[in-house]
C-alpha cells in the first residue's frame, strides 16, 4: 500500500510541477490561426458582394415582367449564381479547417467547428437575403401603384377645381358683358373702325383691279380685262362699272349672249340701275325686240333717264308703232339737245304718223333749217313736205 501511495504522490507532484511550469514558468506564444482569419475575411467580403448585388437588382425588380415563368427562371438563375459562388469559396476553406481540426486538440477543433457553423449560418442568412428582392420588388410595385393612383386622384381634383374656376370666370365675364355701361362702348366703336378699315382695304383692292382692267382694255388685252372684272364681280356683284365694262367687252368680242346674260343677272340683283337697262336695250334693239326695250325702260326710271334712255325708248316706240310714247321721248330729246336736227325729224315723223300734219310740216321745216342731217334724212324730210303740202 505504501508503494501505491508513493506512486500516487509522485504523480501528483509531477502534475503539480507541470501545471506550475505551464502557468508561470515558461511563456508560450499564442498560435495565430491564419486560416481562421482568412475564412472570416472572405465571409465578410462575400456578404458585402451579396448585399451590393441585391442593391443593384432592386431597380430591375420594379420593371414590368415580360412573363411570370421567364421572370422566375431569371430570378432563380440570379439567386443560384451567388449561392454557387459562395459554396465554391466556402468549400476550399472548410476542407483545410477539417484537416487542421483533426491535427489540433479537441478544444481547438470544437472552437473551429463552432466558427464554421457560424459562417455557414451567415451564408444561409445571405442566401435568405438573396430571396428577398422578389418580395421587395412586389411590395415596391404595390407602393408605386398606390402613389400613381394617389397622383391621378390629385390631378383629377386639380382639373375639377380648374374647371370650376374657369366656369366661375366665364360666368363673371358673361355678367360683366351683360352689364356694359355706356362708358365701355369705345370697344364696340373700335370694332366698327376695324371693319371699316377692312372694307376700305377691300375697296382699294377692287379699285386696283378695275384700273388694271381699264388699262388692259386700252391695249386690247381682253382676256386679262375679263379676268380682273370677273374677280371684281365675284367679290362685289353689285359693282355697276365693272359689270358694264365686262358686258361691253363680251359684246365687243361678239359674245352677245354672254353680255346679255350678264346684264340680266345684274338687273335681278339691283333693278334700279339704269345703265344696265340701257345697255341691254341696245342689244335688244339690234335683235329688233322693241317690246322688250319698252319693258326695260319703264316710266318709274324716267327721273333718272339720260339721253341714251330717251333715244332707245323713242326708237323702240316708233318701231313698235307706239307713237305717243315716241312723242314723249323725242320731246324730251329736243329739250335736252335743241340743236340736234335729228330729234326734230324724229318728232315730226311721229306727228306725221298720228295724223297731226300741220305740226309735222312745221317740224320737218325746223329739222331742215337746223341742218346736219344726212342725205337719207334730208330726202325723207323733203318728200314728206311735198306730200303734206298737197294734203294740206
Amino acid at each position: 500500500m505504501s508503494v501505491i501511495n508513493n506512486m500516487l504522490k509522485n504523480i501528483d507532484q509531477r502534475q503539480t510541477a507541470q501545471r506550475n511550469q505551464q502557468s508561470g514558468g515558461v511563456d508560450i506564444p499564442p498560435v495565430r490561426d491564419y486560416h481562421d482569419v482568412l475564412f472570416k475575411v472572405l465571409s465578410v467580403l462575400l456578404a458585402i458582394v451579396l448585399i451590393f448585388t441585391a442593391y443593384l437588382y432592386l431597380p430591375f425588380a420594379q420593371a414590368p415582367q415580360v412573363s411570370s415563368d421567364t421572370a422566375e427562371t431569371a430570378h432563380a438563375g440570379n439567386n443560384s449564381q451567388p449561392i454557387e459562388i459562395a459554396q465554391t469559396k466556402i468549400t476550399p476553406v472548410i476542407k483545410p479547417l477539417k484537416q487542421l481540426s483533426e491535427n489540433n486538440t479537441d478544444a481547438k477543433a470544437a472552437h473551429i467547428n463552432a466558427d464554421a457553423q457560424k459562417e455557414l449560418a451567415q451564408a444561409q442568412s445571405n442566401n435568405a437575403l438573396l430571396n428577398q428582392p422578389k418580395e421587395i420588388a412586389i411590395q415596391q410595385q404595390s407602393k408605386d401603384k398606390a402613389t400613381l393612383i394617389s397622383k391621378t386622384v390629385s390631378f383629377a381634383d386639380k382639373v375639377a377645381n380648374s374647371a370650376e374656376v374657369n366656369g366661375s370666370v366665364e360666368t363673371k365675364n358673361s355678367t360683366h358683358a351683360k352689364s356694359i355701361t355706356p362708358a365701355e362702348q369705345p370697344s364696340v366703336e373700335n370694332k366698327l373702325v376695324k371693319t371699316l378699315s377692312v372694307k376700305q382695304t377691300k375697296a382699294q383692292r377692287i379699285a386696283q383691279q378695275l384700273k388694271r382692267a381699264k388699262q388692259a382694255l386700252e391695249f386690247a388685252l381682253y382676256d386679262d380685262a375679263i379676268n380682273d372684272l370677273t374677280a371684281i364681280l365675284k367679290t362685289q356683284p353689285e359693282h355697276i362699272e365693272a359689270r358694264n365694262l365686262l358686258a361691253a367687252t363680251y359684246f365687243q368680242q361678239q359674245d352677245v349672249l354672254m353680255a346679255q346674260q350678264l346684264l340680266v343677272a345684274g338687273i335681278k340683283i339691283n333693278p334700279e340701275v339704269v345703265q344696265w337697262r340701257v345697255m341691254l336695250s341696245k342689244i335688244l334693239i339690234m335683235q329688233q325686240e322693241y317690246d322688250g326695250v319698252l319693258k326695260l325702260l319703264i316710266a318709274e326710271l324716267e327721273p333718272q333717264a339720260n339721253v341714251e334712255f330717251w333715244v332707245l325708248k323713242g326708237t323702240a316706240a316708233q318701231n313698235a308703232q307706239q307713237h305717243q310714247i315716241a312723242l314723249a321721248s323725242f320731246t324730251q330729246l329736243t329739250q335736252l339737245q335743241p340743236q340736234q336736227a335729228k330729234w326734230w325729224l324724229a318728232l315730226a315723223t311721229s306727228k306725221d304718223a298720228l295724223g297731226e300734219f300741220a305740226d309735222a310740216k312745221h317740224l320737218y321745216k325746223v329739222a331742215l333749217d337746223l341742218g346736219g342731217l344726212n342725205a337719207v334724212m334730208t330726202q325723207h324730210a323733203l318728200q314728206r313736205l311735198v306730200v303734206l303740202k298737197e294734203a294740206v
